[in-house]
């Protein structure tokens, strides 16, 4: 993969001035953005290949053929293991909706995960906070209906704890009425409650 190429370039240039490359991910991620885009856009190009990413303010980050811009992102999973998917609130807002590339990479750049968004809009994501200097965080439940993975796996939580429990459910004795009714009373919850996603990150071959 042409970006963890880079990435080895830049970790080797960083060691040989004495600086850790690797300490800081999300600076290290900030340092990627702009490889991100050039390597797609050379991916891009065998299917449009008038596709181009030129960094210029005001621009998309990648700007295909057929009129359509594609906004790339970069991000990795924080100590807890969570994932964050935001986006700049104010380009949002003035071009109504989006396509989005997202590229989960591990703290080693070894497992990935990249995720497609088709026409994401204001509404799949959270109004910014006073300290986010305009990040706007994803709402998974709403956005995720326009995924389209493209590697590695998304496992919705909620569809796998309902069937869990729903399995238990028909597994528990009649006689047992306890068990029974706290289990239905759960999965009601879980029915009524918001989609929830592991992200399953894999190697590059």
């Amino acid at each position: 993969m042409s970006m963890q190429s880079f990435m080895v370039d830049l970790r080797e240039l960083h060691h040989k001035h004495s600086m850790d490359f690797d300490s800081n991910i999300g600076r290290r991620n900030i340092m990627m953005s702009a490889a991100q885009e050039h390597f797609f856009v050379e991916a891009f190009r065998r299917s449009f290949p008038e596709a181009v990413s030129d960094g210029k303010t005001g621009r998309p980050d990648i700007y295909l053929s057929d009129n359509r811009e594609l906004e790339c992102k970069l991000t990795s999973p924080s100590k807890n293991g969570g994932i964050n998917l935001q986006t700049d609130w104010d380009t949002l807002q003035k071009k109504s909706n989006l396509d989005y590339l997202y590229v989960v990479a591990d703290q080693e750049f070894q497992k990935f995960n990249v995720l497609y968004f088709e026409s994401l809009d204001a509404s799949d994501y959270y109004p910014p906070s006073t300290t986010s200097r305009g990040r706007a965080k994803m709402k998974k439940y709403s956005a995720m209906k326009k995924c389209h993975v493209l590697w590695g796996d998304v496992i919705d939580g909620r569809e796998r704890d309902l069937a869990s429990m729903r399995a238990a459910l028909q597994a528990a004795s009649p006689r047992a009425q306890k068990t029974r009714k706290k289990l239905e009373e759960r999965t009601v919850k879980l029915e009524q409650s918001d989609s929830y996603y592991t992200f399953v990150l894999e190697t590059v071959c």
